[in-house]
């Protein structure tokens, strides 16, 4: 993407700041800085330097608002706030207007970061959008560093190479030096990856271990990988579930099936996933910031085409979606390969499944891997497909169907050459691989290909978008 400023769409916005003592000025020249190194051309202006009838006429500001007494505005702020208070403005004043706002404070006050509370509402009463929650720096906190490592940086993640390289500016010891100095040698890969990738060791640890690192504190965001956000299908269908009288069930809900993470590490060390936690402790009536991203799937454009869906375990959620959204289509032409270790316990949506066959809209192929009898092999949901080779080359091959994939994949597992090609393997079973291999066995025996035909075929398959996968680590 160019970093060009094209001058009939400037990126700029207004930063103003009311301070008493400096500390907003300075707040406001920090992100000017920052609006800077984005390319975004920033104005900074105190706000009893400002003309208050500029406003309406503002794109974006930035306010940065100290508190002075017992929750009064700064005296730089008295005369666009008397002109905001005005009664005769009109309610849609400001509608061409996004702003955000950032107050300082003190909580040892009853009235904290008062005007920059009552700056935002007053915006927003006269029609103004606000881009970003209200930020409030308190006084009295340590600096924000517990909240910024709870909130927004990963200490849990697996370290990358680069923060090692990172951290070795940071320590004072001489054997932690050597050890640093060792792993980023290129003889020490192996070496790090023996300490930390393999037994997955978090950022947390390593730094329990590197007792004198010692970050400042203008290099955290540099050291730190951020937060990142976490991304789960959408286990329902957005247009069945508005207007299909089948789908009533959850009319404007968005659905999710989503595994726990909890494991030991090959130190026996208890993990629990961040994301999944942090949900498991959630409360009905509890927010949960969002965002909507288009997925991988898409439907045939004919409700008559035959499709195939493999999704094991979790798997199962982006196939809900798609045998809802094709049932309130109208489209019977719908196969499910589902798996997981038992009928009884973990057979997500099995009711529903079952309503659909019984309604003719679904083909139901279930596999158990822990219910079968003893000293019996294990079956997933590829040794299905085989079983099913006849029908499934009658779907993909001569009907010209689509298959969709959706599972757990573990990428420290070997990857495979199924295909003379590299395939990621997935959960124990190597799902994904082993769902194209039982579509080449089809090939072959049904469909009268050769061995390089039936990659071929399979290959076809990808390039055409008839078989798509979705899968995680």
């Amino acid at each position: 993407m160019s970093d060009i400023v094209h001058d009939d769409h400037p990126r700029t916005l207004t930063i103003l700041f009311a301070t008493e003592t400096g500390t907003a000025q300075e707040i406001a020249d920090r992100v000017a800085m920052q609006c800077r190194r984005i390319h975004v051309q920033a104005r900074i202006l105190s706000m009893d330097s400002y003309s208050p009838a500029e406003l309406i006429s503002e794109k974006m500001v930035i306010f940065s608002v100290a508190t002075t007494g017992s929750g009064k505005e700064p005296r730089a702020m008295s005369r666009l706030w008397n002109m905001l208070l005005r009664s005769d403005l009109p309610e849609d004043l400001f509608e061409d207007l996004s702003f955000a706002v950032f107050g300082l404070g003190d909580t040892a006050y009853e009235k904290f970061c008062w005007p920059a509370k009552l700056l935002s509402r007053r915006l927003a009463s006269l029609g103004a959008t606000e881009i970003s929650a209200r930020g409030e720096g308190d006084e009295q906190h340590p600096l924000g560093f517990a909240w910024l490592l709870c909130t927004y940086l990963d200490i849990s993640a697996v370290p990358r190479r680069s923060f090692f390289a990172m951290l070795r500016h940071f320590v004072s010891d001489k054997l932690e030096e050597e050890k640093l100095d060792e792993f980023l040698s290129p003889e020490g890969a192996d070496e790090l990856y023996d300490y930390c990738q393999k037994p997955r060791r978090t950022i947390r640890e390593v730094l329990e271990e590197f007792r004198s690192a010692r970050i400042p504190r203008e290099y955290i965001f540099d050291v730190f990988p951020i937060l990142r956000p976490r991304q789960f299908s959408i286990a329902s269908s957005m247009k069945a579930g508005f207007y299909s009288a089948f789908c009533l069930r959850h009319p404007r809900q968005i659905h999710l099936c989503i595994a726990i993470v909890r494991y030991k590490t090959m130190l026996k060390v208890p993990r629990r996933g961040v994301c999944t936690d942090y949900l498991v402790h959630l409360k009905p009536g509890d927010r949960l910031p969002i965002g909507l991203q288009k997925g991988l799937f898409a439907l045939p454009p004919d409700t008559a085409t035959p499709i195939i869906c493999v999704g094991p375990g979790t798997g199962a959620a982006p196939m809900r979606s798609i045998i809802e959204e094709r049932t309130f289509l109208g489209s019977i032409a719908n196969t499910l390969y589902f798996g997981c270790r038992s009928a009884h316990k973990d057979q997500h949506y099995a009711t529903e499944w079952e309503a659909y066959v019984v309604a003719g809209s679904l083909t139901y192929r279930p596999a158990f891997s822990r219910d079968e009898p003893e000293g019996a092999p294990r079956r997933y949901v590829q040794d299905l497909i085989r079983e099913d080779s006849k029908r499934t080359w009658e779907l993909l091959g001569v009907q010209r169907g689509w298959i969709y994939i959706s599972g757990y994949q573990v990428l420290s597992c070997p990857f495979e050459n199924v295909l003379t090609k590299t395939i990621h393997c997935s959960s124990a079973n190597k799902m994904p691989a082993g769902v194209k291999a039982a579509i080449m066995h089809a090939a072959q025996t049904e469909g009268a290909k050769t061995k390089e035909q039936a990659q071929d075929f399979v290959w076809m398959l990808e390039r055409e978008g008839r078989l798509v996968e979705e899968c995680w680590s």
